[in-house]
Parts: C-alpha cells; structure tokens; sequence
C-alpha cells in the first residue's frame, strides 16, 4: 500500500491545486448551476465564502503535490470534502460520484498517514510547557 501513497498524494493535490486555480482563471470552464444549486453557489461567491474555499484548496493541493506538512493540507482539505460531497448529495447529484471517488482517495491518505494525527485524538491532551 506504501507505494501508492506519493502518487494519489500528487493526484489528490493535482485536483485541488487545478479546481482552485480554475475558480479564479476559469481555464477550464464549468457548467453554470440551477435551482436552488446555483442559488447557494451565488450566495457564497458573493459573501466571499468561495474565494476563501478556493484560497484553502490552492494551498493544500500545493502543499500535497511538493509533499510538505502533508497531514496539514489533509486537515485543511476535510472540511472542504465534506462540503463539497454534501453539496453534490443534496442539490447537484450528477458529480457526486467523482467527488466519493476523491473522498476515498482522500480517506486513504489519511489512513495512510495516521501516526501524524495520534495526539489530535487524545481524550485528554497536556499543553506543552
């Protein structure tokens, strides 16, 4: 399993790097949303929420694909999974196939890199002195 680990860490971070990248230079346009979909999208474009989200996946994508502080960007990039899988279950069905494919290969890196996240589990962490 060790040896699949770099290559789905600089596809995961390929991904996130290039869909974040495309929220603010639209290489590679996508199809415009309707219903209560594009409703939700517009809200948070226009509070600043998506540049947020788009700021967050350039820097994890980044931080995966040049492999630094790897069980950061992982931590960084769960919320925005999360968000992105309960969007596509609940108003736009039609990707969220593609998106649990990028959940699993996100839960398997963090599968992957567990030791990192050993003391975030702890019940009763001590402060460092």
């Amino acid at each position: 399993m060790r040896r699949y680990v770099a290559p789905l860490r600089v596809l995961v971070g390929g991904i996130f790097l290039a869909f974040g990248l495309n929220g603010f230079f639209s290489f590679a346009p996508m199809p415009e949303l309707g219903g209560d979909a594009g409703a939700l999208q517009e809200i948070l474009r226009r509070q600043g929420f998506t540049t947020v989200v788009l700021v967050l996946q350039i820097a994890a994508g980044a931080l995966l694909l040049i492999d630094r502080f790897v069980p950061l960007a992982l931590i960084v990039v769960a919320p925005v999974l999360l968000s992105l899988v309960l969007f596509h279950l609940f108003l736009e069905p039609v990707m969220l196939p593609l998106i649990l494919v990028l959940a699993a290969l996100v839960i398997f890196l963090f599968w992957s890199y567990r030791p990192s996240f050993v003391d975030l589990l702890a019940s009763r962490a001590e402060p460092h002195s």
